[in-house]
């Protein structure tokens, strides 16, 4: 398999309001900050980022901010029952719009992203060609955070 981890792959997941996505090609922005989460408790490390970023896109209609939670595949009735506790958990109907579930095979996924493993998450830019333009690690840091800044300019 030859690997690029400079182009995110072509995914598919479903919203929380059970709309159905080709990654990267459905995503809305022209460039697209995608927060890839792995493991439940990588929520606090993906609600640590939501401040800075909607501050930040507030008054931008080029730019736009999914979370990503990449799951294990599983059959049909495990993924309704995880879906809708993700639902009934989350109010914002806007964040149920950006918030798209993944089920694959994430072994394959973090190699071809060139991820070393599912401790912490991933924040990225990416365009909808599946151009990654900049990608940090972990939670909000000022440091990441200045440069995904400079890269969204």
């Amino acid at each position: 398999m030859t690997v690029d981890q400079n182009i995110f792959p072509t995914i598919q997941g479903e919203n929380l309001e059970r709309q159905r996505f080709i990654l990267p090609q459905d995503l809305q922005g022209v460039k697209n900050v995608l927060l890839v989460a792995f493991q439940q408790w990588h929520q606090t490390l993906v609600d640590s980022w939501a401040g800075p970023l909607g501050q930040l896109i507030v008054d931008r209609s080029d730019v736009y901010v999914y979370e990503i939670p990449v799951l294990p595949r599983i059959n049909p009735l495990g993924r309704f029952f995880i879906d809708g506790a993700m639902r009934r958990a989350i109010p914002s109907r806007q964040v149920r719009e950006t918030t798209i579930t993944v089920y694959l095979d994430r072994e394959q996924l973090i190699k071809q992203l060139d991820i070393p493993n599912f401790d912490t998450i991933v924040p990225m830019i990416v365009q909808p060609d599946g151009r990654i333009l900049w990608r940090g690690q972990g939670g909000y840091e000022a440091k990441q955070f200045s440069e995904l800044k400079e890269v969204l300019e």
